[in-house]
């Protein structure tokens, strides 16, 4: 993607028109929503898992409200994926 913004630029303007091109014919787009899918179903995984551990059941209200607070921050979502791939 970086390589074929730099291409356009030496040819012209980047506009947000010109950015959403790229970012279409690149597969950035669809590579990015694949990404949060899949996040997602880990996050949700993650959570039905981690319900069947003592530590969950004496922590519950706390880690139901880390759940249900995952998209509150780029920095909470990625905390929370960092510990759902620690899960066996």
């Amino acid at each position: 993607m970086e390589k074929e913004i730099a291409a356009k630029r030496a040819l012209q303007e980047i506009t947000q028109e010109v950015m959403e091109e790229l970012v279409q014919a690149t597969g950035f787009h669809d590579a990015y929503n694949e990404l949060v899918i899949a996040e997602n179903a880990l996050i949700d995984w993650s959570h039905s898992t981690i319900k069947h551990e003592k530590t969950y059941r004496e922590n519950r209200a706390a880690i139901d409200a880390m759940y249900e607070n995952v998209n509150a921050s780029p920095e909470k979502r990625q905390e929370l994926i960092q510990l759902s791939m620690k899960i066996r």
